[in-house]
């Protein structure tokens, strides 16, 4: 027998509605104000290896951003996110929202590395750059961990601690976005957002190492 949808009350569905369309909101932002200044570079006569690589890059890196972002919010256990999605819709936004960011950030990268090796003949490593860099690659660990852990046959608290590299992973973007983000470091408003966006990340942050904190407390004294 087929299980019948449960009804939401108005207030959850203009909760939900209100949620997703922030969440929609946010990467389309970066997307026009990407758009709007890289049309005049489309129109004009740039090398292919900036229409190719290093401009699509750039919003890349921008919604890759944003999705990672939106990996710690639906897994902060917020009463208004809970309150609004069951527990399960949670998880698949996860797991799928992870998946797309993760390809984003990757495609990011390596496009980025594509041009400068096109355009310098080299790879170039200053701080950003490796920052950049670090992060990607713990990300990969993270992604690869948390698809994988059956087969790699770690355990639940195993793979746990090791998919927590994303905690790491999310300032040293930030920190790489905002010293070479050439969208981020010329639109006043989108900077302020991605500030935004990291003080939700501290605020999650703070509520997990308390949280850790206070279980450990409570092991100890069991």
């Amino acid at each position: 027998m087929s299980q019948k949808p449960t009804k939401r009350s108005p207030a959850t569905r203009a909760l939900r509605l209100f949620i997703l369309t922030i969440a929609v909101g946010l990467p389309l932002y970066s997307i026009g104000v990407w758009m709007y200044q890289v049309a005049p570079i489309y129109r004009g006569t740039a090398p292919v290896v900036v229409t190719v690589l290093y401009l699509p890059a750039r919003i890349l890196g921008l919604v890759g951003f944003v999705l990672m972002f939106y990996q710690f919010v639906l897994s902060a256990r917020f009463s208004f996110m809970e309150s609004a999605f069951t527990r399960m819709e949670l998880v698949r936004k996860h797991k799928t929202i992870g998946k797309i960011g993760f390809l984003a950030i990757l495609l990011h990268g390596t496009a980025m590395l594509a041009y400068d090796l096109f355009t310098a003949g080299e790879i170039w490593l200053d701080l950003p750059k490796t920052m950049g860099l670090v992060a990607l690659v713990l990300l990969s660990v993270a992604v690869a961990v948390a698809i994988y852990w059956k087969p790699l046959g770690l355990s639940n608290k195993q793979w746990m601690r090791i998919h927590r590299l994303a905690y790491l992973v999310f300032p040293l973007a930030f920190y790489h976005g905002i010293t070479l983000g050439s969208t981020l470091n010329t639109s006043r408003p989108l900077l302020g957002l991605f500030y935004g966006m990291t003080a939700i990340y501290l605020v999650i942050l703070v509520r997990r190492v308390r949280k850790a904190v206070s279980e450990s407390r409570r092991g100890r004294k069991t």
